[in-house]
């Protein structure tokens, strides 16, 4: 028989069980109790679930990969995020419409069909996106939003007027109007 200090943790000698086993591990391998590995990369950040396999081996993926609850993207309005807010709004060429909102935000939903609305009108002179607060938190906190829903129309990387709350499309086109965008 080995020298009980040689066997691993997760290795138990012929005449001991798990249950009767009462070594305990060395404090850098113990984990707090009903803790999980979850999956990281190399600089830390956790990584979402991969796709699962189905009986017929047919890649699936879960719900967690779905468009967040309240929104779907579409040709007319586009996601934006802390990475491509730059991009897609300060340097665009053509107003940007930017709609600051929040999964649980009833008004936000009631606003999602006039900003959908309002993208297809529009397409090619004005862009139309929105940003979710929770998700992205930079973006929100350099432009002060306090509130959802919050709108905010760009243009050339200038803030030309806020909006706060739900707006009907007449409104959007109104306003948009006001300020010469048409």
């Amino acid at each position: 028989m080995r020298d009980q200090d040689s066997f691993g943790w997760d290795e138990y000698p012929a005449d001991s069980s798990p249950a009767t086993d009462t070594r305990t591990p060395p404090a850098s391998e113990r984990k707090p109790r009903g803790a999980t590995e979850l999956p990281s990369s190399a600089s830390g950040r956790l990584l979402p679930p991969g796709p699962s396999q189905s009986e017929s081996g047919r890649i699936q993926w879960g719900p967690e990969f779905a468009s967040p609850a309240g929104w779907h993207p579409s040709h007319y309005v586009i996601e934006l995020d802390d990475a491509n807010f730059e991009r897609q709004v300060l340097a665009s060429g053509i107003p940007v419409v930017v709609d600051f909102w929040a999964e649980h935000c009833v008004p936000c939903r009631r606003q999602e069909e006039s900003l959908q609305q309002l993208g297809q009108e529009l397409f090619g002179r004005v862009r139309v996106g929105r940003l979710n607060v929770y998700l992205n938190p930079e973006t929100t906190k350099r432009y002060e939003i306090k509130g959802v829903p919050h709108l905010m129309i760009v243009r050339e990387g200038e803030v030309l007027q806020e909006l706060v709350g739900d707006h009907s499309l007449e409104d959007l086109i109104a306003v948009l109007a006001k300020l010469g965008i048409e």
